[in-house]
């Protein structure tokens, strides 16, 4: 074993002991058996966990050879007197008989065996196997070198920073010996471990058996697992990158389609103010049109109204008031002719009529009002009225009180 399979290896075993002994655990198997009876009886079969395991117990006439789960052989008895090819082969034949090769493990009597339970500070669960060696003088009555040992984290207090241990250990000729008995015809082995509580059957869950001295198996449905796993998040980070992408591009043309409806919206904004302006325009002239008449029509109108023998010497427009100046032999008569004018409203003598010696006429001078200012008047002079009013109504409330 290389030291970076080395190192892999102990960073794995120390990542499962943290997870065995972490709350995720706890939680993960109380919500397993929560959820297993409503789980069809099929499914279970379908999914679980085919790798069986195997116990190899010596007794004092032989070995004694034990298939663990539901369904599985009897047991069987193999005498170490009589070990016959037929019983070594009954063996194979119980291991090849699986789809996938059991654990094989090999059981002492627990009693040749010594557990302690210690507490260690958290930084050792990184290298706990070493640690443990160099305390094994102190924890038990053996050096590290006479003995075999496993631990296994039982709790980690993170308020404490300690980790609560499960200690076995074994002497190295205990186990040596058991083993010599049985010599090469002794499967390969996964695991060496001590019987549990449970009596014959069971398995404490330790693992006494040095890496070197362990079973190899055939890694590559690992490593295919390991590889197809690997390509499954490869493609869905494929597949996530090429989502954000896409939802990038549509955020990149959703934005582009928001600043062209924007300029279109600042383009019609602008359109609308434009229109506004021209009708404000159109609507000042207009209004500016009616208070301003039309010259040439009034001219009109005075000239079909006005007598033959009446002539206009000047005509002025002034602050919506009309000024005319002419000569007519009958100048007062004419403020009769215009009053039906629609253009000239109130007209009157201005100053007095005097007669022109030249042409024997008499001089005038008329003023009146056109239709816009006599309004405009109008209601100026029922403003006035009406404040006056208010001002007589409120001095006669003030006598009264």
């Amino acid at each position: 074993m290389t030291a970076a399979s080395a190192q892999m290896q102990r960073r794995w075993q120390t990542a499962r002991r943290r997870y065995a002994a972490s709350g995720v655990r706890r939680f993960v198997d109380w919500w397993w058996w929560e959820l297993r009876p409503l789980v069809p009886g099929g499914w279970l079969r379908a999914f679980a966990d085919r790798r069986k395991t195997v116990l190899l117990s010596p007794t004092s006439g032989g070995l004694r050879v034990e298939a663990l789960g539901r369904g599985s052989p009897e047991p069987i008895e193999i005498p170490i007197e009589d070990s016959g090819e037929l019983e070594w082969s009954a063996i194979r034949q119980l291991l090849d008989g699986y789809e996938e090769r059991p654990l094989v493990v090999f059981t002492l009597p627990s009693r040749g065996a010594l557990r302690r339970s210690l507490t260690l500070p958290a930084a050792a669960a990184d290298n706990l196997h070493q640690i443990l060696g160099f305390e094994m003088d102190r924890q038990t009555p053996f050096r590290a070198e006479q003995v075999y040992y496993d631990a296994r984290v039982v709790r980690i207090d993170p308020a404490t920073r300690t980790l609560a241990i499960d200690l076995l250990v074994v002497p190295r000729p205990t186990l040596d010996t058991e083993l010599a008995r049985f010599g090469e015809r002794l499967p390969a082995l996964d695991a060496v471990d001590v019987e549990g509580d449970g009596g014959p059957g069971t398995r404490a869950g330790f693992n006494l058996l040095s890496e070197e001295r362990r079973a190899r198996r055939d890694r590559r449905l690992f490593w295919l697992t390991v590889g197809l796993a690997s390509l499954m998040l490869g493609l869905l980070a494929v597949v996530m990158s090429q989502s954000v992408a896409n939802r990038e591009k549509a955020l990149a043309g959703l934005q582009a389609t928001t600043e062209q409806s924007r300029a279109e919206a600042l383009k019609v904004a602008q359109l609308r103010r434009n229109l506004n302006d021209a009708i404000a325009a159109a609507r000042f002239i207009e209004e500016a049109r009616a208070e301003r008449p039309v010259i040439i029509d009034v001219l009109k109108d005075l000239t079909q109204r006005l007598p033959d023998e009446a002539s206009l010497q000047r005509f002025g427009f002034s602050n919506g008031e009309y000024t005319i100046n002419g000569l007519s032999s009958k100048a007062s008569g004419l403020i009769g002719v215009l009053k039906p004018s629609p253009q000239l409203v109130s007209p009157q003598i201005q100053g007095s009529i005097t007669p022109d010696v030249r042409t024997g006429k008499e001089m005038f001078t008329i003023v009146a009002k056109s239709p816009a200012r006599a309004a405009a008047d109008e209601r100026a002079e029922a403003e006035e009225a009406a404040e006056r009013a208010g001002r007589n109504g409120r001095a006669d409330r003030e006598a009264q009180g």
